[in-house]
């Protein structure tokens, strides 16, 4: 199984603090892994070391081969290596499926003008934003709710939707380079 994500020897110290000493870990390519640990463990800042929030004092990060360790969070999302939060993330007066569109927008070729304004060349990129979204619905069972207003749905399909919109966030219709998956 090909390794998608690996941390090696991450630590990091906050003034006196060891948050992070050593953590080693694997995650190979369609594999579930669940990290749990009591409050205060390190669990939010060994994510943060992976997203590139915090950058660790030691250690690297590798995202499908690549060194990332020192990549800012916006070029590891752009490389598809996201994370959804605790707090939703969901625009509660729009639709699911208008919440996976934005997700998908920062990868758009097109200016927020351009797209307003429907330039030629927004419209095949949208209906691949909209199939793209639709396929990750269809994947995580949210297909049917597309259409719902977020605010009507109970916590835990929003966290789904959550997780849908990180899912979605790599996913550029516009580069025969994207990561998919």
């Amino acid at each position: 199984m090909a390794k998608m994500l690996e941390s090696k020897e991450v630590s990091i110290r906050f003034g006196g603090l060891q948050a992070l000493d050593g953590v080693d870990v694997e995650v190979g390519e369609w594999e579930i892994v669940g990290l749990i640990g009591p409050n205060g463990a390190g669990k939010t800042t060994f994510f943060n070391c992976l997203t590139g929030i915090y950058k660790p004092n030691t250690g690297t990060v590798t995202y499908r081969g690549k060194d990332v360790t020192r990549l800012p969070t916006h070029k590891r999302a752009a490389i598809g290596l996201g994370r959804s939060w605790q707090n939703l993330g969901v625009a509660r007066d729009l639709t699911v499926l208008d919440n996976m569109l934005i997700a998908q927008h920062p990868h758009v070729p097109y200016s927020a003008l351009g797209g307003l304004v429907g330039m030629p060349g927004t419209y095949p990129v949208e209906r691949n934003l909209r199939r793209d979204a639709e396929e990750i619905l269809e994947f995580l069972g949210l297909l049917e709710v597309r259409d719902e207003v977020a605010t009507n749905l109970p916590y835990g399909t929003l966290k789904l939707v959550d997780l849908a919109m990180t899912l979605a966030t790599p996913r550029c219709c516009c580069s025969t380079s994207r990561p998919r998956g």
